[in-house]
């Protein structure tokens, strides 16, 4: 697994993805985070404010990019 500060993602910036806080989980936090057990990289929502953009439970509204493609999908969202 990599850390958060070895994230890297063809054409996007280090700085983009510490500014938008994008990160990496292990299944565990996925699962806490947004359902899925599965590593990935967490991509969070927000307005246009910046405020972070929650689900109907009030959870913050993020889309996992898996680390592989299980199940044939490499996202799931909550």
């Amino acid at each position: 697994m990599a850390s958060n500060n070895d994230i890297i993602r063809p054409g996007i910036s280090k700085a983009y993805l510490e500014q938008n806080q994008i990160t990496h989980v292990t299944e565990e936090e996925a699962t806490t985070r947004c359902g899925c057990p599965t590593e990935g990289l967490i991509i969070p929502y927000y307005d246009i404010e910046r405020n972070p953009i929650h689900d109907p439970v009030e959870r913050p509204f993020c889309r996992l990019r898996k680390d592989s493609g299980v199940a044939g999908n490499k996202y799931h969202q909550t």
